[in-house]
């Protein structure tokens, strides 16, 4: 698994997951204090906790994680191949568009991976599809208990505890719309007050990032803010789902030309399939889980946006399918404005299975190399005792065994980009490190690349080589370490 700790979010389920495992409870055990992880539900860490009972070997367990990880590639696939024909799509198109989401280059990424995203569309699928069967009230109770496991994976399944009960409801099946919702108010309420009883109620920047998305979310929140906010993350929707799409979005003129008709035909489709179909959990749900992402600080990604890339085909195929029948077929003009497209997709396609994919793995494999040497360095040279602030503290943990802490950039510092606030922020690299009682500064050449901070990396450099009461001790191409003295 070269790719894995890319994220981050997967380093920190399996640091979670090895607690677990070894009886220490649902904890970061890698963060100084050890507090409990009371930012992400457990279901996914659970699950994940069986594989250090198998194999309790660290990076050995990679092997299998990798393989749990791409076990949601058949379920995902046989789940959407069942919601196509739900839709009244013929056995053709499903298989076309299932061929479509097997090629596709954020679900090929993330079968490499055991991040929960591919896990949580498929609860996902599996929930919409028992809440879309006419055959009674069990399959309501049993599409409840989906959404809370889907909840349980990951918490941004919220807007089902809405969109559930008032689709039932708007058909007049309210019997079901309180089977459906009963369940995932429980996993909803159970999950929040297990949290609330554990929180560690600290103000610090570190423990409101690592243990409360709500007190993160609050951080620095003010209605100009918020506005700016907004304004971006409705730039990166877009964005966003046109990658999603395999469209890129911002490569081209003419990408972003095919990125903005894709987008309204599939949102054109979706409008005619649900008026086609009466099927509405699947969009109502979309549409309420974009908004939610639109409004947190968190640009939405297409990782994000992955659990809605399934309706996203059904609609560009459903506007396709209503374009070639009032065209009578295929002609020049569906051509026209059919074969651009397709030219497109397949050129991304390609590209993103037989170069982007690979390559980004070769490069991560180069880099995990040349962090481990450092990790190695770390194990061998510094007491079990000894605390670390460094980019990837999951990662460093799992690897070493030693505590750490990540330096946090406030979200809406982020969100301004502004430079000078930005340098200011990122030199009080030392001082940060004596305020929370770290022995070791540890900077890499990956460092802020989830942050889009990349061009910061040398003023990390300049700042720590400058910074009184510390040492550089080790030194490599691929990392740098710095004792306290």
């Amino acid at each position: 698994m070269p790719l894995f700790g890319h994220f981050g979010d997967d380093a920190i389920y399996m640091e979670c997951a090895q607690s677990l495992a070894a009886g220490s409870g649902y904890r970061i055990a890698g963060l100084p204090g050890r507090p409990f992880q009371t930012k992400y539900p457990p279901l996914w860490p659970a699950a994940l906790s069986v594989l250090w009972r198998i194999n309790p070997h660290f990076p050995d367990n990679l092997a299998l994680a990798t393989l749990v990880g791409w076990a949601a590639i058949p379920p995902y696939l046989a789940l959407a191949w069942l919601t196509f024909l739900r839709w009244g799509m013929g056995r053709s198109a499903a298989w076309l568009l299932v061929f479509v989401l097997a090629c596709n280059g954020v679900v090929l990424l993330f079968s490499t991976l055991v991040m929960a995203d591919l896990w949580f569309s498929v609860a996902l699928l599996a929930c919409l599809s028992c809440a879309e069967s006419t055959r009674g009230n069990r399959w309501a109770l049993l599409a409840g208990v989906l959404a809370g496991a889907a909840y349980l994976i990951k918490s941004s399944a919220l807007p089902l505890l809405i969109s559930l009960p008032l689709c039932y409801a708007l058909r007049r099946r309210y019997r079901c719309a309180v089977l459906a919702a009963l369940p995932m108010l429980a996993a909803v309420a159970g999950w929040n007050f297990w949290a609330h009883l554990h929180a560690a109620h600290a103000t610090d920047l570190v423990s409101m990032y690592y243990t409360s998305y709500f007190e993160f979310y609050r951080l620095g929140m003010n209605w100009p803010n918020f506005l700016h906010m907004l304004a971006v993350n409705l730039g990166q929707l877009y964005v966003g789902l046109s990658n999603l799409c395999m469209l890129q979005a911002g490569t081209s003129l003419l990408s972003d030309a095919l990125s903005v008709f894709v987008l309204l035909a599939a949102i054109s489709g979706v409008a005619r399939l649900v008026l086609r179909s009466g099927r509405l959990h699947y969009s109502v749900f979309a549409l309420g889980y974009i908004s939610e992402l639109v409004l947190w600080n968190f640009p939405p990604t297409s990782r994000l946006l992955l659990p809605v890339l399934v309706l996203l085909l059904a609609g560009v195929a459903t506007e396709a399918g209503h374009a070639l029948r009032a065209l009578h077929g295929l002609s020049l003009v569906t051509l026209g404005l059919l074969g651009p497209l397709v030219f497109f997709w397949g050129i991304s396609t390609y590209g993103a299975i037989f170069h982007g994919l690979p390559d980004t793995l070769a490069a991560n494999r180069r880099a995990t190399a040349g962090r481990r040497a450092a990790y190695d360095w770390i194990r061998t040279s510094t007491p079990p005792s000894a605390t670390f602030l460094a980019n990837d503290d999951a990662m460093l943990y799992l690897y070493t065994g030693r505590t750490a802490a990540s330096l946090i950039v406030p979200p809406m510092l982020s969100y301004r980009g502004e430079e000078g606030p930005l340098q200011d922020h990122l030199r009080t690299l030392p001082a940060y490190a004596r305020r929370h009682h770290l022995d070791y500064v540890l900077l890499t050449a990956g460092d802020l690349a989830r942050e889009n901070l990349e061009r910061f990396r040398p003023l990390l450099t300049e700042t720590m080589n400058q910074a009184d009461g510390f040492v550089r001790v080790y030194h490599s191409p691929e990392a740098g370490i710095y004792a306290s003295r």
